[in-house]
């Protein structure tokens, strides 16, 4: 026989969280109750064992799904407690990320393949620059925001929408990376080159490049070909650029001062202890980074 008591039952978010990483792409979570959030509210006041949780509210239903990648698609009984009670939503490509994580390092010179066999030329900043900070970060593909330095003291700089890829590249059997490497493409970046070979291989090496990563899409894959790898950069490349546009705390980090401020003005944000060489790096809640951007807009 079982009781209350040796029932497993997960907090609202592990639960959501866990029902999200099951999904496929576009795939739903609907949580329903006939007769609303007012019948479970008095359950719960009179049995909290046997019904150790509530419906959300708007409120609560946002902070759940604030880091998790899924969009409200429809919902009823909200904001009234007597009405059913119906919440539909859809697994998006990206995630918020909780801690956003600002890199600004070298572009350092790669294997030549994302260019050359991808047509995707990424600008490379090895973990190790970083005092290797990014150990512990998941290895997965990424989006966010870049801003490459041509000059000191330029104060036009563009901000472009980017994707990375952090981790090893499994694909490229024998060729792996030896260590984590950070490999960003430049959505619509437009390299200031001479040539078309330059161009393709883009000019940003050995330039600084800052990135503030915040939102988080897919682990890293082992792929069985180019073909497929190349298949699925496109799609990532297509997502990125919809979050850009489309998930507001990761389209607001576009006028953080991190990627706008000159060079000087960097260890205001970082900390002297984030800052290694031509090298620094800022790991902060979601909340800091929305404040001090919202502060630079004003």
């Amino acid at each position: 026989k079982h009781t209350a008591s040796r029932r497993l039952i997960l907090p609202c978010r592990a639960a959501l969280e866990k029902a999200t990483g099951l999904l496929r792409e576009d795939g739903l979570i609907i949580l329903s109750h006939p007769l609303g959030r007012g019948f479970l509210r008095r359950l719960h006041e009179k049995d909290p064992i046997r019904v150790p949780h509530l419906l959300p509210d708007a409120a609560m239903l946002t902070s759940l799904t604030r880091f998790l990648p899924l969009d409200l698609e429809y919902c009823e009984g909200l904001t009234s407690e007597e009405d059913p009670f119906i919440v539909v939503l859809r697994r998006r490509p990206v995630a918020v990320m909780e801690r956003p994580l600002f890199l600004r390092g070298k572009v350092a010179s790669g294997f030549g393949r994302g260019s050359k066999k991808l047509g995707f030329p990424t600008a490379n900043l090895p973990s190790s620059e970083f005092a290797n900070h990014l150990e512990d970060l998941p290895v997965g593909v990424y989006c966010g925001w870049a801003v490459v330095e041509y000059s000191p003291g330029e104060t036009d700089r563009t901000v472009y929408p980017m994707v990375a890829n952090i981790g090893y590249s499994p694909t490229f059997e024998g060729q792996e990376n030896t260590e984590k490497i950070v490999e960003a493409y430049l959505i619509g970046y437009n390299p200031r080159a001479a040539s078309v070979e330059e161009m393709s291989a883009g000019d940003f090496y050995g330039k600084p490049l800052r990135l503030l990563i915040t939102g988080r899409q897919r682990p890293e894959l082992k792929f069985d070909g180019f073909l497929e790898l190349r298949a699925r950069i496109a799609t990532d490349v297509e997502d990125a650029a919809h979050a850009s546009e489309a998930i507001e705390p990761i389209r607001a980090l576009k006028d953080h001062p991190l990627l706008r401020c000159a060079e000087e003005d960097l260890p205001l944000f970082v900390g002297v202890d984030q800052v290694s060489q031509d090298c620094c790096w800022r790991e902060d809640f979601l909340d800091v980074f929305l404040m001090e951007a919202e502060s630079r807009a004003e």
